[in-house]
């Protein structure tokens, strides 16, 4: 079974998911036990002669980190999906540590209950 983007971490404040974990393969859910493996994907390919205009975003917005955060987009004319940005911020070495240290993770019941309530068969 799998379930997507199950949240292990909260916001320390107003206790809303602040990290999920990407997929998560588990045995059912109704077992006396549940058995779960978390997958993260991370990885991004870019390419193209338009690359240029991408690296000079880059170069205007000054910072130490940038978090982003690509969304798939299905394209109606060629029924193919296209990367494109979606969220996008520019932080320095400090603020990327504040907002990092916001969060306070979940505990084990809390998400294992989160997960079994996700769990779906492929």
């Amino acid at each position: 079974m799998v379930a997507r983007e199950v949240p292990f971490m909260q916001n320390s404040v107003t206790g809303k998911p602040a990290c999920k974990i990407d997929l998560v393969i588990g045995r059912d859910a109704r077992a006396a036990e549940l058995h779960w493996y978390g997958v993260e994907r991370q990885a991004v390919y870019f390419s193209g002669p338009g690359m240029d205009s991408q690296f000079h975003i880059l170069l205007e917005n000054e910072g130490d980190i940038i978090w982003l955060i690509p969304e798939f987009v299905l394209d109606a004319d060629t029924n193919q999906y296209r990367m494109q940005r979606g969220h996008w911020e520019v932080l320095t070495l400090e603020a990327s540590t504040d907002k990092l240290l916001a969060a306070q993770t979940v505990s084990r019941s809390a998400f294992e209950e989160a997960l079994a309530r996700k769990l779906a068969r492929l």
